[in-house]
């Protein structure tokens, strides 16, 4: 990803203010897109992950720290995480009801089942240092 960025100024250790030039094909797709966007560019490793950038419109290092804008980026992604799973396996797509009220009552209790699930694994999980996660299938 650097190779596409060219750093204007460190803001910490691995954390820097960035200026990107978009390429002529998002420059078509898009044409309202700036010929330049200025960014701030992270990069991070987890451990027992490959190290990953985290690009971000948030400039101010003071209040938007590294670890903060890291540590955010992965919660979302954990809630992402779950709007797949209910993707996947709520079988949302085999609803019996033919009426709008009764597909409305089948989902909502698809979705309360899921996080009576989730909040069952949360508990069992309590206490263990591991996080519960459910693998799509």
């Amino acid at each position: 990803m650097m190779k596409h960025a060219r750093r204007i100024c460190r803001l910490g250790p691995d954390d820097w203010r960035a200026r990107f030039r978009p390429i002529a094909k998002s420059r078509r797709k898009c044409p309202g897109l700036p010929g330049e966007l200025v960014c701030r560019l992270i990069r991070y490793q987890r451990r027992g992950f490959r190290s990953s950038w985290l690009v971000t419109s948030l400039m101010d290092s003071h209040r938007y720290t590294r670890e903060e804008l890291i540590s955010l980026y992965h919660q979302r992604w954990t809630v992402e995480t779950i709007y797949r799973e209910w993707k996947h396996s709520l079988d949302i797509q085999n609803l019996r009801s033919h009426t709008p009220v009764g597909i409305l009552k089948e989902v909502h209790a698809q979705l309360m089942l899921s996080n009576l699930v989730r909040w069952i694994m949360t508990e069992a999980a309590q206490d263990t240092g591991q996080t519960p996660s459910i693998s799509a299938s």
